[in-house]
């Protein structure tokens, strides 16, 4: 499944994939740009009501340190809809499953919907849980949502992947442009230990920073100033820890 970790058993049911900006419905290839989103991602299709694509992970290497407990999954991926689309869908989910395939417990991330959106774009989704003793396999599933009114399923999926850790999950760095300006998120791991982000945007002439000590963390930088291509960083400080940094290559809103 695209950017997902290798398995013996993909399948995708109406999914398929597409190119950014190969079509007016797509998410452009400017999105893509800002999530990293390569040349192509996930699209649901059109299956007769709904399109499902999963994976399941082997995790036979490490059944001694999940049974032993504490191991947590970090479930994250970019979920997109069209914008003029507005019952169309696409959720993501985490399944935990044992030696029987036997469901022990699942993650599941809010639904992208078209009718929440001002664009054609994608968000990034995250969720993160302690994994169950006894679970052997990861199955990660998308599922898109045919509109009540028919037609082509809009939901669109890229960079999905699954972290399993004994620490905290990575907080994650986004970017995106709106209204001419470039839009920084940090998604922190632990939103309670976090105290500060600071945003800085270089081009190659031209710097700005923005401090933000409460969430959501995000900067809205304006592209007065900045020439060429923009590198956003973003310094996470968290009690109990020193500081993170986080980097991301954009283009100039």
């Amino acid at each position: 499944m695209g950017d997902l970790p290798p398995s013996n058993n993909p399948a995708q049911v109406g999914f398929v994939a597409a190119q950014y900006g190969s079509h007016g419905y797509f998410p452009s290839k400017a999105v893509a740009a800002v999530i990293g989103g390569g040349r192509n991602f996930f699209y649901a299709g059109y299956p007769p009501q709904r399109s499902i694509a999963f994976q399941t992970i082997d995790l036979a290497g490490a059944t001694a340190e999940i049974d032993g407990g504490g191991v947590k999954a970090c479930l994250s991926g970019y979920l997109g809809s069209l914008r003029k689309n507005p019952d169309s869908s696409i959720a993501m989910a985490l399944e935990f499953l044992g030696e029987d395939g036997s469901r022990l417990g699942q993650l599941a991330v809010a639904p992208v919907r078209g009718v929440t959106l001002t664009e054609t774009t994608m968000l990034r989704r995250a969720a993160q849980g302690t994994v169950p003793r006894n679970t052997r396999q990861l199955r990660i599933v998308l599922t898109g949502q045919r509109p009540v009114s028919g037609g082509s399923i809009y939901g669109f999926a890229d960079n999905v992947a699954v972290q399993l850790t004994q620490g905290a999950c990575d907080p994650v760095l986004a970017a995106r442009c709106t209204g001419g300006a470039l839009v920084a998120t940090v998604t922190p791991s632990d939103i309670a230990r976090t105290q500060r982000v600071r945003f800085q945007v270089r081009g190659a002439k031209g710097k700005k920073v923005v401090d933000d000590a409460r969430a959501p963390f995000t900067a809205k930088i304006p592209m007065s100033g900045l020439t060429g291509r923009l590198t956003v960083t973003a310094t996470v400080t968290q009690a109990g820890s020193g500081p993170l940094t986080l980097t991301k290559k954009s283009k100039r809103c």
